[in-house]
């Protein structure tokens, strides 16, 4: 989402005020009186049935505008979660489960409610017993709106035609790293990310063949004596063999390493393990790559992470040089290990910085 990471304090909330007016993933209220309690459904839905979004209760803003100061709202005797889980399982059709914080204030009895909500897959979300579909317009006196039925209906196949192309963009990167990057038996590291729906390229395929050919990293290339050549869709490059990543106009990431392993002496016997700390060293890597190319390319909304290990089996996968540790004791029961995150393209720099 928005935030870099769940707002702990006062301050995380208003160095989000600094940073973002209200708009199309943005909303903010003074209070959680009666009046914003019966809109709640329908701003809430409104950004699940768009590109998700952020309502802050406890910030005034005038024409979309946070206002100083900023310092929350009373703090009521009934728990607040419970009053918003509510509304979402009660009032929306199908129900929806937002992240819910409610934030201190550092004036005394005064406290902040942040409801984040994702994009969602199950959209349209609808209110007011499943006849009505709220849609973001980003004006800050009209922040949402009442969808169309070519819209509603569109949201109803749209979902799955996007999920589906994503699926398929991400076949088409793993099919090309397969023929050009035979693996065998060897311990293999992959890592994708992209836009969660895809809806259109966000570049053309020249600037991807910029932007690979010209990133650097701590004085080298991200890909250190790699050779590149252009896809269909985009632009993939390989290094010495051990490395293949590809970007494409779409915004999506492959990357697929062989892991590194190392060796040990245990009583006159050599023994390779993994060290996971490694595989994290290439997930960041590639998170880096991606995030730079949001950045330039300005592309906002959410992204979808799967990093998966594979032929692990047996495996012995510390996080560190274990030294005189057993590493049996490290060891994968599963052939295949998989990870998945949900992040927000707008973050993804900050959540790196000083990798």
């Amino acid at each position: 989402m928005l935030f870099l990471r769940p707002p702990a304090n006062a301050n995380d909330i208003r160095e989000f005020c600094q940073r973002f007016a209200e708009g199309i993933r943005v909303e903010y209220k003074s209070a959680l009186d009666g009046n914003v309690r019966t809109k709640l459904a329908k701003m809430l839905s409104s950004f699940a049935n768009s590109l998700g979004g952020v309502a802050i209760i406890g910030v005034t803003a005038i024409d979309g505008v946070p206002q100083e100061p900023i310092e929350g709202f009373d703090v009521p005797s009934e728990e607040l979660t419970l009053v918003v889980e509510q509304i979402c399982l009660q009032g929306l059709n199908p129900p929806l489960v937002p992240k819910i914080s409610q934030v201190q204030s550092d004036v005394p009895g005064k406290c902040f409610l942040v409801v984040e909500v994702d994009e969602s897959v199950e959209a349209p979300h609808a209110i007011e017993n499943g006849r009505k579909v709220y849609v973001r317009t980003g004006n800050a006196s009209n922040p949402y709106d009442l969808a169309e039925v070519d819209l509603i209906i569109d949201l109803f196949t749209r979902r799955r035609e996007l999920l589906s192309r994503r699926n398929y963009l991400i076949d088409l990167q793993k099919e090309r790293a397969r023929n050009l990057f035979p693996t065998g038996e060897q311990m293999v590291v992959e890592i994708s990310l992209g836009p969660t729906f895809p809806r259109r390229a966000i570049v053309n395929r020249d600037f991807i063949w910029d932007f690979v050919t010209t990133q650097t990293y701590r004085g080298g290339g991200f890909l250190p004596g790699a050779r590149f050549r252009r896809t269909n869709d985009g632009a993939l490059g390989v290094s010495e063999r051990t490395t293949v990543a590809e970007l494409t106009q779409y915004g999506f990431l492959y990357w697929k390493t062989v892991a590194e392993l190392r060796q040990v002496n245990r009583g006159n016997v050599l023994t390779n393990y993994a060290v996971f700390g490694s595989v994290l060293c290439s997930a960041l890597k590639a998170l880096l790559w991606a995030a730079r190319l949001y950045s330039v390319t300005h592309y906002k909304g959410p992204i979808q992470i799967d990093l998966r290990l594979t032929n692990c089996f047996r495996q012995s996968m510390p996080f560190i040089d274990l030294g005189y540790f057993d590493l049996y004791d490290f060891q994968s029961v599963e052939r295949t290990v998989h990870a998945e995150e949900t992040a927000n393209a707008e973050t993804l720099g900050a959540d790196c910085e000083g990798f």
